[in-house]
């Protein structure tokens, strides 16, 4: 009668040990479904900035830009000069770098921001 009770509770105790390791591994993998989540997020966030710039502010140059590069269009038609000089314009406008500019004007481009623009 001793014996069967020590192994009934060697068999509770090896179930219990078993129900918490289970536990934990559960608990364990939906911590990694929330970091997994979290590295997502903070992944796609920072993918959408370019140059130390979100992509809202992107378009918003790129908007300015080509606002400014269609006046010049209609103002000076004949001097492509204007054109060129829409990029310094807007590049000290939004206190950034030319080239920055013309990167974005690129980006804009392939994305078809321009469509945005109204």
């Amino acid at each position: 009668m001793k014996q069967n009770k020590k192994r009934l509770l060697i068999i509770l105790f090896i179930l219990l040990i078993i129900s918490a390791v289970a536990i934990v591994l559960v608990i364990q993998e939906q911590k990694m479904d929330e970091f997994g989540k979290k590295y997502e997020e903070a992944r796609e966030y920072t993918s959408k900035i370019k140059y130390g710039l979100r992509e809202s502010k992107r378009k918003e140059i790129f908007k300015a830009l080509v606002k400014l590069q269609d006046m010049y269009t209609n103002l000076y038609p004949d001097d492509q000069n204007k054109q060129a000089e829409a990029y310094s314009m807007i590049a000290t406008r939004y206190n950034c770098e030319e080239e920055i500019v013309q990167k974005i004007a690129v980006e804009g481009a392939e994305k078809g921001w321009v469509y945005e623009v109204k």
